[in-house]
Order: structure tokens, then C-alpha cells, then sequence
């Protein structure tokens, strides 16, 4: 029960912050609690600088786990669990939101220093740099001069400055994006939602348990989505070898 539970929490939390590379050395499962833990659980920013993840599925869930969990266990507790999740997600949209927003700006202003460092690095713009920091220690050290009533043309300082305003606005922008993406991974499917795809729990187009004959609300529908897809056959014979998708 504790391992489903954990498995369910631990599996929407990386679909929603889209964390990849879930191979077996990067999931640790408790012998005394049954708890599942998760190594480099950091989400993954495209070459957008946003929030998202290419692999065919979206968290471990092959053979071995379904064959330990049951059918009882996948289709109860696991399956439970995880409805529970989406729709405390769905009602708690901001706060969520504000928490994302602390996450994600972390790591997406690490990301865009990386890059701005990178991109500072290569011989073109190593010469602007040396020019914007010599003329910084020029304005140090003279003396002050008489204020002139003439418009100044722009300086180093003032180009910087530009640069650090454009480059806090496109992180910004990121946040905002990567936020939106995070929230529209994980909602609900509306009934209008035509984008369901048949899975081994039912059809999710038409929000009815093939299993169980009960009708499935949106928060229900997402969680049987996820579970089918992440089992899915064609899903999983995409994944590279080293993510071990047969074990």
C-alpha cells in the first residue's frame, strides 16, 4: 500500500515537472517503508528554455512494477492515488502556481546563465566585453567632470544594463510559460477533450472504466490516461536501451 501510494505521488510529481531518465538507478525503493525515492529528480528545460520532456512515456511503470502491484494494485491504489493528486491539483491552481514559479525561476535562471556564459565565451564577443570593461575602469578612476547640458550618447553602462533588462524579462517570460505548461499537463480532461486515446482501463474519449463499467470523471479520466499510456507496449519500445524498459 505504502509503495503504491508513493509510486502514484512520485510518478505525477515527475510527469508534471516533466523529469526524464527515469532508469532503474534512479529510483529507490525502501525495504523497511516501502517508499519510493527519486535520484537527480530536476525537470528538464528544452532547447526552449521551457519546462517539457520528449519521452514516449510518461513515468516508469513497466512489467516488473505492474507484475508486483497486481491488478488490484495498478487499478486501485495506484490508480486512486493518483486521482486524488490531479484533483487537489485542479483545486489549488495558484498556490500551486506560486510554488511552480519559485521552483522553475531556480532553475531557469541557471539554465540562461549557462547560456549567456557560453555564448559570452566564443572570440566575437570577447572583444565587446574587454571594450565594455575598460571603459567601466575609465569612468572610474578620472575625475568628475562638469555636467553638460548636450544628450550624452548611450554608454557601456547603460548598453549593460539594456541587456540584463532584456535577458530578466526572457526568464520571466520562461517562468510564465513553463508554469502554464506544468498546470495544462496535469488538469483534468474535460469532456470535450477529444485528444483521449484508448487505454487497457478504458475509453478515455468517452470517460467509461471498460473494467468496471463506472463512468470517469476528468481528474479519473487524466490518472487512467497516464496509467495506460505509461504501460503501453508501442509507448515503451521507443525508450532507449539504457532506460531498461523491458525490466
Amino acid at each position: 500500500r505504502n509503495f503504491a501510494a508513493s509510486l502514484s505521488a512520485s510518478s505525477l510529481v515527475g510527469y508534471m515537472l516533466a523529469v526524464g531518465a527515469r532508469r532503474p538507478q534512479n529510483v529507490l525503493i525502501s525495504r523497511a517503508s516501502g517508499r519510493v525515492m527519486h535520484l537527480q529528480l530536476r525537470p528538464n528545460i528544452s532547447s526552449r528554455g521551457l519546462i517539457e520532456c520528449d519521452e514516449a512515456v510518461p513515468f516508469r511503470l513497466t512489467r516488473n512494477l505492474r507484475r508486483f502491484l497486481g491488478d488490484s494494485g495498478v487499478n486501485g491504489q495506484l490508480f486512486g492515488c493518483m486521482t486524488v493528486a490531479i484533483d487537489s491539483f485542479s483545486l489549488n491552481t495558484q498556490l500551486l502556481s506560486h510554488f511552480l514559479q519559485l521552483i522553475l525561476s531556480d532553475e531557469l535562471i541557471a539554465w540562461h546563465a549557462t547560456k549567456s556564459s557560453s555564448s559570452l565565451s566564443s572570440p566575437s564577443s570577447t572583444q565587446p566585453q574587454c571594450a565594455a570593461t575598460a571603459a567601466t575602469t575609465t569612468a572610474l578612476s578620472s575625475p568628475p567632470s562638469t555636467p553638460s547640458l548636450s544628450p550624452s550618447p548611450p554608454t557601456t553602462t547603460t548598453t549593460a544594463a539594456a541587456v540584463v533588462t532584456s535577458g530578466v524579462k526572457a526568464v520571466e517570460g520562461l517562468v510564465e510559460e513553463s508554469v502554464r505548461l506544468v498546470l495544462k499537463r496535469i488538469a483534468p480532461l474535460s469532456e470535450d477533450d477529444e485528444d483521449g486515446e484508448s487505454g487497457e482501463r478504458g475509453d478515455a474519449s468517452a470517460g467509461v472504466d471498460t473494467q468496471s463499467g463506472r463512468m470517469l470523471d476528468g481528474s479519473s479520466r487524466k490518472a487512467s490516461e497516464l496509467i495506460a499510456l505509461a504501460g503501453s507496449a508501442e509507448a515503451l519500445c521507443q525508450m532507449e536501451p539504457s532506460w531498461h524498459p523491458w525490466f
